[in-house]
């Protein structure tokens, strides 16, 4: 049975700042799904919880598109 969660946040980057606020939401029970450039930081944050976004996320001026 899947783990119950109170819902569901995106962190874009997971250095100091980001990874500990997806940390903490981790263990506060947040679904966390999270991108970083660095693959160091992506990894730690992995164990601790976060899941790994499985895209890149372009923005321009005029559009979002998300690509595999």
């Amino acid at each position: 049975m899947a783990k119950k969660t109170k819902g569901t946040v995106g962190v874009i980057g997971l250095g100091i700042m980001g990874g500990s606020f997806a940390k903490n939401l981790v263990a506060a029970g947040w679904r966390v799904i999270g991108y970083d450039i660095s693959a160091a930081a992506r990894r730690e944050a992995q164990r601790a919880g976060v899941e790994r976004l499985g895209r890149r996320l372009l923005a321009g001026p005029k559009r979002a598109v998300l690509r595999p």
